[in-house]
């Protein structure tokens, strides 16, 4: 289920899978924004609905070790040579956790800023992007936060949920990349923190860094116990892997590394694991993989977001939508909705430049499933459930029968002994969706709880068995009470790419058995969905200056569904 004791090669942790609850548009609608007569967009920004601020915490304890063994600490670093900034996860020795810094000819010299570090764990990756700002993310969380490289002076920026291990800034697209516990690659938005999935690497080895070159092709590692590490080349687009080479070592644990644009040497801050063991500053070929230390790091230090201050070159002609700023990213449909977007200009030109945005309207289409649990077997056939059983009431609303799960039925006793069984579900079969870009979810649901503060239960989407579940829950948790029968209907969406033949849907309850009493579920029908434009607004001739950014306000959305009370239930994700 969700909560279990993984070895990580990162570090040893308890990793605990956090969820986000839905908040969401009441109309069904898509927004857009784009500027058609330009030709290379810079930064492309999408939000959903589906995202709330989190905060959840590193759950091992920070190195309070405050003693330097010596080294001084310098409130304000005067570069000494061609320097490397990181952040000590970890060391033998005294040198404390918190942002460094060293001459790349000399690692075995770190520095450690004045400011000591303030986030709940340890920064598992960091990158320095083109508004020279230096962004990490927290490990286990995937909190971003950002590291002042003159005095450590770490502020927290947000988001979270998405665990990662590496973050890079990507030069030629003006976009933050962060891969995940596994070999997950996504898109990052370095002002919220926000995630979104791009695509697998299809590996089974966990990847532990995120570079980009000057050109913006990006490279990753892999770490292990056993067996040579990999250096690969990643897709930014799909999250594709190729092989580069073995570096000949097995790396580990916490580590990062960056590219030095002036000669375009990739350097790792490593943590070698064999034949080696300690951490070490290290430069790998990116045409063959191959590795070759230059020094050990001082007292063995685990450095972790390591990167260098590169210089961005900027291209002629880029200019982009940086940001959707209204709508918000949650909220109820209201008459008179504000539009507005945010625009940059990262080329090196003035540009005149139109910008428009637009609202699709997902009407309804063809069953894809109804399922209402009526059947002579259950689970019906496809579908999956541990503790889940039919049963012949109808307290969710619909007719008898109706599927449930009662609390006692997870108190399970062997004949010897009582077993107090954690977590629930009941998961669809795979759903052939091909060429459909959106589907509404509708099911009937109700709840009986016994401790409703230690209650959440979720409702998840993945488009195949090898991607990311993606929270859509339109209800708060941890629950609030009780909850009434009531029918709901909720829109998932592909993100320009059709939902695939392996769309899968589930209701996932994490807690112990003891915390509820019942669920209720009924009446379960998939829907493809059509669209149509339902608002197009286009602001000519805005006038950008070099590096510009400019809000463009369009005028209000009116949805057509505003005042209609039976819409109360209807969430809507929507890509922007």
């Amino acid at each position: 289920m969700q909560n279990m004791y993984k070895t990580n090669p990162k570090r040893k942790k308890l990793l605990k899978t956090t969820t986000f609850t839905v908040a969401l548009f009441v109309c069904a609608i898509m927004i857009t924004s784009s500027i058609p007569t330009i030709a290379t967009p810079g930064n492309t920004t999408r939000l959903n609905t589906n995202v709330k601020n989190a905060n959840p915490a590193g759950l091992a304890p920070i190195n309070q070790n405050s003693v330097n063994l010596g080294v001084s600490a310098n409130s304000n670093p005067v570069p000494f040579g061609e320097t490397m900034w990181g952040y000590n996860a970890y060391s033998s020795g005294g040198l404390s956790e918190g942002p460094v810094y060293w001459d790349i000819d000399d690692p075995a010299n770190t520095v450690v800023l004045l400011a000591t570090t303030t986030s709940g764990d340890f920064m598992a990756g960091g990158t320095w992007m083109e508004d020279e700002r230096w962004i990490c993310c927290e490990y286990g969380s995937g909190v971003l936060w950002e590291i002042d490289p003159d005095d450590g002076t770490m502020t927290s920026i947000g988001g979270g949920g998405q665990a990662m291990n590496g973050l890079s800034w990507d030069p030629e697209n003006h976009q933050m990349y962060g891969v995940g516990n596994t070999c997950d690659l996504f898109t990052v938005d370095y002002e919220t923190g926000i995630t979104d999935y791009v695509g697998t690497g299809g590996i089974s080895d966990t990847l532990i860094a995120l570079v980009f070159d000057s050109d913006g092709q990006g490279y990753t590692w892999d770490v292990k116990f056993s067996g040579n590490t990999n250096l690969y080349k990643i897709d930014k687009f799909s999250g594709a892997l190729e092989e580069v080479g073995s570096m000949g070592k097995t790396l580990c644990y916490a580590q990062d590394g960056d590219f030095f644009f002036e000669d375009g040497r990739l350097i790792l801050s490593a943590y070698i694991y064999s034949p080696e063991y300690g951490g070490y500053e290290c430069i790998v070929d990116p045409d063959t993989g191959e590795l070759t230390i230059i020094d050990q790091f001082q007292y063995n230090c685990e450095i972790d977001a390591s990167m260098f201050q590169n210089v961005y070159e900027k291209p002629e002609h880029d200019v982009g939508i940086k940001e959707i700023t209204k709508p918000e990213t949650s909220g109820y449909a209201v008459p008179e909705v504000p539009m507005q977007c945010l625009v940059k200009n990262y080329g090196l030109h003035a540009e005149v430049t139109d910008v428009q945005m637009e609202v699709i309207k997902c009407e309804a289409g063809p069953p894809v499933i109804e399922e209402d649990f009526s059947g002579a077997t259950f689970p019906p056939e496809g579908w999956t459930t541990d503790w889940w059983k039919q049963s012949f009431t109808n307290v969710a609303g619909g007719e008898s029968p109706e599927a449930r799960d009662y609390y006692y039925d997870q108190y399970y006793s062997d004949g010897t002994y009582w077993y107090d069984y954690y977590d629930n579900y009941i998961q669809s079969p795979q759903i052939d969706c091909t060429g459909i870009e959106k589907v509404n979810l509708m099911f009937r649901w109700a709840a009986d709880v016994y401790y409703d503060n230690y209650c959440s239960v979720y409702l998840k989407y993945r488009k195949n068995s090898t991607s990311p579940w993606k929270d859509l829950t339109p209800w708060t948790n941890p629950l609030e009470g009780d909850m009434e029968a009531d029918f709901y209907e909720i829109g998932c969406y592909g993100f320009g790419e059709n939902l695939g033949t392996e769309f899968q849907f589930k209701f996932e309850y994490i807690g112990y058995y003891s915390y509820f009493r019942y669920w209720w579920l009924d009446d379960v029908r998939l829907e493809a969905c059509g669209g149509c434009a339902d608002y197009a607004e286009i602001v000519e001739d805005v006038s950008v200056a070099i590096d510009e950014e400019l809000l463009v306000d369009f005028p209000g959305y009116n949805p057509p569904e505003w005042q209609n009370e039976s819409y109360e239930n209807v969430w809507e994700e929507y890509p922007i």
